[in-house]
C-alpha cells in the first residue's frame, strides 16, 4: 500500500520496500563504486533500476547480479548496451529538466583536499548520491591528469582517467538531507571550479525545481549564511 500526497504539480506516493532480497539486491548494486543509478521507477509490478558504470566493473556487477539470481530470484531482465552521452540521454528523455548552477567560494568550501583539486588539475566530478551517507557524498572524478598523488583517490580506470572518491560539504549535506526529506533527487550533478569559485550544477526535473530553489535558500537560512550561496544559473534543457 501506498500513502498518495497531492501537490501542486503531482502526486507523490510513499512506500516502504518489505522485500528484503530486494533491498539487499538494490544496496548491492548501488554499492559499486562509480556506478550511477539514473533513476528508479514502478513499471508492472516490478522495481526498475537505470544505471551506468565502466566496463571494467563489468566482472563485479556480474558477479552481484549472479549471486541475487541464484539466491533470490527477484531479477527478471537485465540490459546491458553502451551508453550514450550524458546529454544526449537528456534531450532524449520524455521528461523536461531544469539545469540549476550555484557557487561557493573556494576558501568556503569545506572539502579543501577537492577543492584544491578541481583548482590545480583539469578534473570535473560528479556526485553518484543523491543524500549524504554520514554527511559525505561520493563522487566520480573525471580527469585529463593523474590524481593518484591525491589522498584518498580510488581508481577506476587510470586510462580513460576515471577515479572516485567522497566529500564532505556542510552545505551540500544540509541541502541533501533537506531535498531527501521532501523525495527531491537530480538526474546529474557535477561539481568544477571556475575563477576562485566551486560550482555545482544540478539537473532536476522540471515540475520541482523551484522547490529545489526553496531547499537551497532553506539550506542557507539553517546555517545562517544567506550569503554563502550565488544561484548562478536556472533554465531550461530540454523542454520539448
Amino acid at each position: 500500500m501506498f500513502d498518495v500526497e497531492e501537490r501542486k504539480n503531482y502526486f507523490m506516493a510513499l512506500g516502504r520496500i518489505n522485500n528484503r532480497n530486494i533491498k539487499d539486491t538494490i544496496d548491492s548494486i548501488s554499492n559499486i563504486d562509480g556506478l550511477i543509478i539514473n533513476s528508479y521507477w514502478l513499471k508492472s509490478g516490478s522495481i526498475v533500476m537505470e544505471g551506468y558504470f565502466h566496463h571494467n566493473k563489468l566482472q563485479e556487477f556480474s558477479n552481484i547480479i549472479l549471486s541475487q539470481i541464484v539466491q533470490a530470484k527477484n531479477i527478471n531482465k537485465i540490459l546491458l548496451r553502451p551508453v550514450k552521452s550524458i546529454y544526449a540521454n537528456i534531450r532524449n528523455s520524455c521528461q523536461n529538466f531544469k539545469n540549476i548552477v550555484i557557487s561557493i567560494k573556494y576558501d568556503e568550501f569545506n572539502n579543501a583536499r577537492v577543492a584544491q583539486l578541481l583548482k590545480n588539475t583539469d578534473t570535473i566530478a560528479q556526485l553518484i548520491d543523491n543524500y549524504p551517507v554520514n554527511n559525505k557524498f561520493r563522487i566520480i572524478l573525471y580527469s585529463n591528469d593523474d590524481l593518484t598523488k591525491y589522498d584518498g583517490i580510488n581508481i577506476i580506470s587510470r586510462e580513460d582517467g576515471i577515479y572516485t572518491t567522497k566529500i564532505e560539504d556542510d552545505f551540500l549535506a544540509i541541502l541533501g538531507k533537506k531535498t531527501f526529506e521532501s523525495r527531491i533527487s537530480w538526474q546529474y550533478s557535477f561539481i568544477y571550479e571556475k575563477m576562485g569559485r566551486i560550482y555545482a550544477s544540478f539537473l532536476i526535473p522540471d515540475y520541482r525545481a523551484r522547490e529545489y530553489i526553496d531547499m537551497i535558500i532553506a539550506s542557507q537560512m539553517e546555517i545562517k549564511r544567506m550569503d554563502l550561496v550565488t544561484i548562478e544559473n536556472y533554465s531550461n534543457i530540454n523542454e520539448n
